[in-house]
């Protein structure tokens, strides 16, 4: 079958989401599918913003602050080792992307509801693309008559946290589906909530290859043997980077610290392509991410580590519903004294990987039915 997937893709700091395409195109292109990304972003993520915005933009009390705190520091740690290292160093991603990526060309909303791209199937996911719940009907499929299948999708929030507005539109979008499956249990609540009740847990894709299929592209020329690699995405956690910085250098640890979604802040930092991140977490002795994706190679590559949850109400539940289902719940602290815990404590993955396996085969085979029925 052709298939055409709609997803998160244009991230130049995002790893897992480069990685949960990939990781899907990999496996249907294994089944004997045609799999390709349906390029959209939305209009308000375009590159061609409103100058007048972005100006304003800058008199927030957020921008306000670090621009004072720019000319505050000494002078090697001001703007270009801070904010454009931060912000601009290019991570290659979009070498990646044309190296690995079947794609379209790119769309708009319009565009694809006149003129969409032919294709047998239409997947969404995975990714938290419904995040916003129903304010994009893209991300919904809402484009298409043909069948369409909801794959590993994350909404990142509770039932409580959609207005009655959001629960109506996601109600009606939800029930055009002829499969719906997700990554985390709170995700089922919800669509269960909004009239589906037959809606399925499965993996995300990047657990459903063989550890192989990323070796095949691994890079390991950053050296991350005897320490610690850090992977944390700009969201508040309940320990800061700041603190698993200080707490690795007053242990002697060396840190290799690799940030993303714009987290500006004066600690060194590396900033790999996808095949060099890769390469980090395989070869660092512990890793510690407060990232969804991380955790999952971590597992992948059997490596000793630690989750830093998020503060956002909802924004745990796939992790949470991931390291349950394997028993490594232990490995989430929320405090220094319990990630110094866990860093003395190793994982049996003898046990770890077989219960890994069992997720992945569990996964294949819904994949296989689901696809089976189009």
């Amino acid at each position: 079958m052709k298939i055409g997937i709609v997803t998160y893709w244009n991230s130049n700091d995002n790893y897992g989401q480069q990685l949960q395409y990939f990781a899907t195109q990999t496996f249907l292109k294994a089944l004997g599918h045609e799999a390709f990304l349906v390029r959209y972003v939305p209009q308000h993520k375009r590159k061609h913003k409103n100058i007048f915005k972005q100006i304003a933009k800058l008199f927030k009390p957020i921008y306000l602050k670090y621009a004072i705190s720019i000319f505050t520091t000494p002078i090697k740690n001001k703007f270009i080792n801070t904010f454009y290292q931060n912000h601009y160093i290019d991570r290659k991603f979009e070498i990646f992307r044309n190296k690995y990526f079947n794609a379209t060309c790119l769309y708009s909303e319009n565009e694809l509801y006149i003129n969409p791209p032919r294709a047998d199937l239409f997947l969404c996911g995975s990714d938290q693309i419904w995040c916003g719940a129903g304010n994009d009907k893209i991300y919904f499929l809402d484009f298409t008559e043909l069948p369409k299948i909801a794959w590993s999708c994350s909404f990142g929030r509770n039932l409580s946290s959609l207005s009655e507005l959001e629960k109506s539109q996601t109600s009606s979008l939800i029930k055009k589906f002829k499969h719906i499956t997700v990554r985390e249990n709170e995700a089922i609540k919800i669509c269960n909530a909004l009239g589906r009740n037959d809606v399925e847990l499965m993996c995300d894709p990047t657990l459903l290859n063989s550890v192989n299929k990323y070796l095949d592209i691994i890079d390991t020329s950053i050296d991350t043997e005897n320490s610690a690699f850090v992977y944390y995405l700009g969201h508040k956690t309940y320990i800061s980077d700041n603190q698993i910085y200080k707490y690795f250098k007053r242990a002697g640890i060396k840190t290799i610290f690799t940030s993303s979604q714009g987290i500006t802040n004066r600690i060194p930092k590396t900033f790999p392509t996808i095949e060099e991140w890769l390469g980090c977490i395989k070869n660092a002795n512990f890793v510690v991410t407060n990232s969804f994706h991380g955790t999952i190679f971590c597992l992948l590559f059997n490596k000793n580590f630690a989750v830093i949850p998020l503060k956002t109400e909802g924004a745990n539940t796939r992790i949470t519903t991931l390291l349950n289902s394997i028993g490594l719940e232990n490995r989430i602290c929320r405090t220094i004294s319990e990630l110094d815990k866990i860093c003395k404590t190793p994982i049996d993955y003898n046990k770890v990987n077989t219960k890994v396996n069992s997720l992945r085969e569990n996964g294949i085979i819904t994949a296989k039915r689901l696809l089976s029925t189009i």
